[in-house]
């Protein structure tokens, strides 16, 4: 015996499309199922609380999304504005590591296995193109990035960049797909990253 899926969709938007097109039509029928007017009310009632439930739902995902977005480019910002004040502090006569430890400014030690190290590139809509993240780990001397558009039929090399964010200016289209290396000197080290691909 064939066992048939259950008839409400799991995923949101068909879930809301069902409930939408149930609410439609069950007037119509109602008569003939045997239903009576507070029988469709309650029904239709149903239907349109899914409908605002999922709308509500996908509402608060899109928001949050892009405030984690904003909050990333800020927070970004703010520790590059930090970061400058703390190199003027250590290169100051007065310094001393008393006062590095009394302000939190000095860094764990840890070891950098430049062999096994791949960047992890992070895409976001810019107002100037797309805008890739990606973090040095405080050893890396920048990323090389390549890139491959839906059209391309395979990736090339479009910058070297020295500090995050990079921003790609030039067309990008839903599917164009990004990856970078590590750079040391002149030297690409480590892995390749993990393909980040633009959705739009």
């Amino acid at each position: 015996m064939t066992a048939k899926k259950g008839f409400i969709p799991r995923a949101d938007g068909d879930k809301k499309t069902w409930a939408t097109n149930l609410k439609t039509n069950i007037g119509g029928v109602s008569a003939t199922v045997g239903l009576v007017a507070a029988d469709v009310t309650s029904i239709t009632g149903s239907c349109s609380d899914i409908v605002t439930q999922v709308d509500t739902a996908m509402q608060a995902q899109q928001a949050a999304k892009a405030a984690t977005a904003t909050k990333t480019t800020k927070v970004a910002a703010d520790e590059a504005n930090i970061r400058t004040y703390v190199k003027r502090i250590k290169a100051s006569a007065g310094y001393t590591e008393t006062i590095g430890q009394a302000l939190g400014i000095i860094g764990e030690d840890h070891v950098v296995n430049e062999a096994e190290s791949k960047p992890e590139l992070i895409l976001h809509k810019d107002p100037h193109g797309w805008r890739i993240d990606f973090n040095l780990q405080g050893h890396f001397d920048g990323v090389n990035i390549y890139k491959k558009t839906a059209a391309a039929g395979a990736f090339s090399f479009i910058a070297r960049d020295t500090s995050s964010p990079y921003i790609d200016n030039a067309l990008v289209d839903n599917g164009t797909q990004y990856y970078a290396y590590y750079v040391m000197g002149d030297n690409e080290v480590g892995l390749r990253s993990d393909v980040a691909v633009v959705s739009v």
